[in-house]
C-alpha cells in the first residue's frame, strides 16, 4: 500500500473534513500518480473528493451502505478482502484521513508526500511525522517547487 498525502511543516493535512491548500501540480502530480489505481479512504475524505475518474474508490465506513462510484469496505478485514479478491492486480493508494492512515500505517510500504514548507496556522488534523518514524526512511526528495508565497517539494519514503 502506498500513502500518498500532502503535509505541512508539522505534519498537518487538514482542517475541518479539507484539505489545508490546493496546488495545482500537486494535483496533476496526484492524478499521474494515481491514475489507473485503486484509492482507499474513509468518509469524510470522500466526502471531500468524491470519486476520481479512471480510479477506483474504497471507502472504509461502518455506518454508509451503498455510494454509486465506489466500494464500501464496513471494516479493516473487509478492506482486505476486498483488495486481496478483487484489486490485487493493482496499485493500492491510502489517500486519507488521519485516523485510517494511523490504522493501516503498518500495511504502507512506501509513502508519497507534499511537503509543504509553511506552518499552516488553520488545521485541526495532523498525521504521524515520518521523518521520526523509525519504520519508514526518506529515499528521494525533489527539488523545491513553488506556489504563491509556498514552497514545496515531493518526498518518497519506504518502509526500513
Amino acid at each position: 500500500m502506498i500513502l500518498v498525502m500532502a503535509v505541512d511543516a508539522k505534519w498537518a493535512i487538514g482542517y475541518k473534513g479539507d484539505m489545508l491548500t490546493r496546488i495545482p501540480e500537486d494535483l496533476k502530480h496526484f492524478k499521474e500518480m494515481t491514475m489507473g489505481g485503486v484509492l482507499v479512504m474513509g468518509r469524510k475524505t470522500f466526502d471531500a473528493t468524491g470519486a476520481l475518474p479512471g480510479r477506483e474508490t474504497i471507502i472504509v465506513s461502518r455506518s454508509l451502505k451503498e455510494i454509486e462510484g465506489a466500494h464500501i469496505a464496513h471494516s479493516l478485514d473487509d478492506l482486505r478482502e476486498m483488495i486481496k479478491e478483487k484489486f490485487s492486480d493493482k496499485k493500492i493508494f491510502l489517500v486519507g484521513g488521519a485516523s485510517l492512515i494511523d490504522q493501516l500505517i503498518d500495511e504502507v510500504e512506501e509513502a508519497e508526500i507534499t511537503f509543504i514548507k509553511k506552518d499552516f496556522e488553520l488545521y485541526d488534523t495532523v498525521m504521524r511525522n515520518l521523518d521520526k518514524d523509525e519504520a519508514f526512511e526518506l529515499v528521494q526528495r525533489s527539488e523545491e517547487h513553488a506556489y504563491r508565497d509556498m514552497k514545496f517539494e515531493y518526498r518518497k519514503y519506504k518502509r526500513k
